[in-house]
């Protein structure tokens, strides 16, 4: 993503919590992930065509920080 997010962190913490969870078979946890990989995708394409300022970057580095701790 942009700005050199930590992206991938928060989604190893968030599937580790989702399957310890039990509530989701193997076939919706595969499914999770296609739709984390296919936001992604959409987000860098979406954001690589915008000039992005450092205040912005940081405050997003923030925010994921945050979602992931809070897992």
């Amino acid at each position: 993503m942009s700005a050199d997010l930590d992206w991938q962190s928060y989604y190893l913490a968030f599937m580790k919590k989702e399957r310890r969870a039990a509530r989701w078979n193997d076939k919706q946890i595969a499914f999770i992930g296609i739709l984390f990989g296919t936001a992604q995708h959409a987000t860098k394409d979406a954001l690589s065509k915008k000039i992005t300022e450092k205040r912005g970057s940081a405050w997003a580095a923030l925010v994921l920080k945050q979602a992931r701790d809070d897992l």
